[in-house]
């Protein structure tokens, strides 16, 4: 986190001073790793769902998959029913853009991780 830290404020090396003032500013918060990237939560406030914010001034990286599994939810069953799944997903509020894609294909991945772990169609516990 602390190396993000330093490549948002356009810094090239992450000292140990930088990962320490991180880690305090940190301090009672909660950080959970969602496929390699640290999302940071108040203490006690972490929920496996969240209303999708849209991407505004984010990456798709910045997009916590809490986001992403409150989409899936919403469109699970029109996703069992269709014939084109994967073209679906780009649809969710982003329109045909090259973001669309990557969040396509972001979604997908997502999708194909969480499947192989929890089969049951319709499920809730997506993530």
């Amino acid at each position: 986190m602390g190396r993000e830290v330093a490549n948002r404020h356009g810094w090239q090396r992450t000292g140990r001073r930088i990962m320490d003032r991180v880690e305090r500013a940190l301090g009672a918060a909660e950080v959970h790793d969602e496929f390699g990237t640290p999302f940071v939560w108040l203490s006690g406030t972490y929920q496996d769902r969240i209303r999708y914010r849209g991407l505004e001034n984010r990456t798709i990286r910045d997009v916590s998959r809490t986001e992403v599994a409150a989409i899936l939810d919403e469109i699970s069953a029109d996703l069992k029913a269709s014939e084109d799944p994967a073209g679906d997903l780009a649809r969710p509020g982003l329109g045909k853009t090259v973001q669309a894609a990557v969040w396509a294909a972001s979604v997908r991945t997502a999708v194909a991780h969480v499947s192989s772990r929890c089969p049951v169609a319709g499920s809730k516990r997506w993530m």
